[in-house]
């Protein structure tokens, strides 16, 4: 049995498809910091869509039966609308922003109380250094 044409049949369109999917991919993790999630990304859902569209073809021609990857097709997108879908207000803050929050404040470049204590600690400094120079 030989594997299904496609409607576009002689013009190779899955195949390319894959290779720009993989130079996009690879391209990812030579990128820039700014650039490479988008490449990255960007290569996962053309090869996810390409393999997606080749194995659909081969499973319901009787080719091939690629129902365990069909399967978890709904699943990897269900599971990345969870994880990365529209973000909810009034969440838990996360341990990385709290420590983000105390570098910025030991920088100054906070508000409100703490910002007070970092005056009474720098006049504290100040009085110290005074009281040494005067000694």
């Amino acid at each position: 049995m030989a594997r299904p044409d496609p409607v576009w049949a002689p013009f190779p369109l899955t195949e390319i498809a894959i290779a720009v999917g993989i130079v996009l991919f690879a391209l990812g993790y030579v990128a820039s910091a700014d650039r490479s999630p988008a490449l990255l990304g960007g290569g996962a859902l053309v090869l996810v869509v390409s393999v997606g569209e080749l194995c659909l073809r081969e499973h319901f021609a009787g080719f091939r039966s690629h129902s365990i990857l069909l399967a978890l097709l709904p699943v990897i997108a269900a599971h990345t609308l969870v994880v990365y879908g529209p973000r909810r207000r009034g969440r838990v803050r996360s341990r990385s922003s709290l420590t983000s929050r105390s570098r910025r404040c030991s920088r100054g470049i906070c508000t409100g109380a703490s910002r007070s204590r970092r005056r009474v600690r720098a006049s504290d400094a100040e009085r110290s250094v005074s009281a040494l120079q005067a000694s």
